[in-house]
């Protein structure tokens, strides 16, 4: 069992907000150290505000989290990508808890390639600008994918950069 800790941020009042996902089986390997079949049986996304509570949310395959923002709201939202529901062979995530760590909403987005969102920033309108990778639109293989949303998680509008190669896109900022 192992446990990957991404992009803690530390919040005005002086918490930590972290994003943690697990592996709770042994992962197959093939002899290069490469991950065969589905091997992340397992996953969780946990938010950890100091102890004062956490919360998870899994499905039944491999779901991993990202990054987190700390939301006007009080809130936060969580980015990272699912092999547990959606349209395709991995699909974008984001789950929105309100301020004591309750799932508020959680969408997938994506078509039937791989999408994965690996930064999310909150815009002035309350809304949400993701970025990530994605398969199922673009000009080929990995492009680098943006996506925005309002509020309640609905798509406003999507592009995508890149060409034919693996282009991949890591941070958004404001």
């Amino acid at each position: 069992m192992f446990t990957v800790l991404t992009y803690p941020v530390v919040l005005p009042h002086g918490n930590v907000v972290a994003v943690k996902w697990s592996e709770a089986e042994p992962v197959p390997k093939d002899y290069a150290g490469r991950l065969t079949g589905n091997g992340f049986r397992q996953s969780d996304l946990v938010v950890r505000n100091t102890s004062i509570w956490n919360s998870t949310w899994a499905g039944n395959d491999w779901d991993v989290g990202e990054a987190i923002v700390a939301c006007s709201d009080g809130g936060y939202a969580i980015a990272g990508y699912t092999y547990s529901a959606g349209a395709g062979d991995s699909d974008a995530l984001v789950v929105r808890l309100d301020k004591d760590g309750t799932i508020v909403w959680n969408r997938t987005y994506g078509g039937s390639g791989t999408d994965r969102a690996y930064d999310i920033v909150e815009c002035p309108d309350g809304g949400l600008a993701l970025t990530g990778i994605t398969t199922s639109y673009g000009a080929g293989g990995w492009d680098f994918w943006l996506l925005r949303t309002d509020a309640a998680g609905n798509p406003l509008w999507n592009r995508t950069y890149g060409g034919a190669s693996k282009d991949e896109a890591r941070a958004v900022i404001l």
